[in-house]
């Protein structure tokens, strides 16, 4: 099976140690078109080169995963055979945006190479910090805070009215 070059939603990646660089491609693919289709054990042009895959694949994939995007979608990661080469394909599709991959946000975005061909990438649109408030002994006296998303323009304008205080030459 031939997949043909990648596309919008589309992308592939060679082995499992490109599996951070298919994690960012799969959030970018969400943010700008809310699923996406990842092959790993397939080469850019879209030939099949195969890996060794079991049942921990699965499983590393996932736990990965959990621990570098903000907020799962709804994932299916599925172990596939094709004339003897194994490969695995992600399948995600996701409308809660924005989907951060380690606290970074991309969009995936076309651009023409020097020989007119279509090169696909993930672009950095923005990332975001953890607030907390630091003690006079030195300490966090806020524990680490899952944000809701649908709220972070209420969030922000809470810590620029707070952080106005501080910086009273600042008009609103």
């Amino acid at each position: 099976m031939d997949f043909g070059p990648e596309g919008e939603t589309v992308g592939f990646v060679r082995d499992m140690d490109g599996l951070d660089d298919a994690i960012r491609m799969m959030t970018a693919m969400l943010n700008r078109f809310n699923h996406a289709d990842i092959y790993i054990g397939v080469d850019p042009s879209g030939e099949i080169l195969g890996i060794e895959a079991c049942d921990d694949t699965v499983k590393v994939i996932l736990e990965k995963m959990g621990s570098k995007v903000n907020h799962l979608p709804d994932v299916n990661v599925s172990i596939c055979s094709e004339g003897g080469k194994q490969y695995v394909h992600v399948h995600a599709e996701g409308y809660e945006t924005p989907y951060s991959f380690g606290s970074w946000f991309y969009v995936r975005r076309y651009h023409y190479t020097d020989d007119k061909r279509i090169e696909w990438s993930e672009n950095l649109t923005c990332g975001m910090k953890r607030h907390r408030r630091i003690t006079n002994s030195g300490t966090s006296d806020i524990k680490s805070k899952n944000i809701d998303y649908s709220k972070m323009y209420i969030y922000t304008l809470n810590q620029i009215s707070h952080s106005w205080q501080a910086m009273p030459h600042v008009q609103f």
